[in-house]
């Protein structure tokens, strides 16, 4: 049986990670304040006390470049045409030690999150719980879910993030954050992105598909 001509295949969501130099992140840090006036978390499924609303039209402009490459990633992925996306809102998180993200999806058709820092405490506090063998995410990491654990399926992501660190995925797929005790602060942008024209690009990648399987 030589020659055998085989082949895997990857599937299941995409999840799109890009580290950002410092000089980004300065420029994203200028959007984050804590704005009474702009209070957002009974808009979120966070336990975590101060987020705050941003302004997504100005993160659009700051992000553009990578939303031009995250669609690249997402034409070699799914192997289709990849949509125009635009920002559809954003918020700033000041996480404090306990605080945390349960399981949870977004609305919209893509998300995001931007790690804007990642204090030496916190990434030392995950070298000690590495050191005590846990299977688990460490604190203050991100884990994504797709579908159920079990068998050979590589169903789960967990990563411990630097400052940079940045996230793109589809809006349903399940994720986390963890909490930690330090006694530091720990900031993230999150953001949901939506399809332009939305109705008009399934229908052209329903007709693009029905081509597809013809021939």
């Amino acid at each position: 049986m030589n020659n055998l001509l085989s082949r895997f295949h990857f599937f299941g969501p995409l999840l799109y990670h890009v580290k950002l130099d410092n000089d980004h992140v300065e420029k994203f840090k200028a959007l984050c304040l804590k704005d009474k006036n702009k209070v957002y978390r009974n808009n979120l499924a966070g336990h975590i006390k101060h987020e705050y609303k941003i302004d997504h039209l100005n993160l659009q402009i700051l992000l553009q470049d990578v939303l031009d490459d995250f669609r690249k990633s997402f034409t070699a992925f799914y192997k289709i045409e990849a949509p125009e996306i635009y920002i559809k809102n954003a918020w700033v998180n000041f996480m404090q030690p306990g605080d945390f993200n349960p399981p949870h999806t977004h609305a919209g058709d893509f998300s995001s999150v931007l790690f804007l820092s990642m204090p030496q405490e916190l990434l030392d506090e995950n070298k000690e719980h590495k050191s005590e063998e846990i299977n688990s995410a460490g604190p203050g990491s991100i884990s994504f879910f797709a579908g159920v654990g079990g068998g050979m399926s590589n169903w789960r992501q967990d990563f411990t993030p630097e400052a940079g660190e940045l996230f793109m995925f589809p809006a349903d797929l399940m994720h986390m954050v963890y909490p930690y005790k330090s006694n530091v602060e720990r900031i993230t942008i999150a953001f949901n992105m939506s399809i332009a024209n939305n109705k008009n690009y399934r229908n052209k990648i329903l007709r693009e598909k029905k081509s597809s399987d013809k021939k």
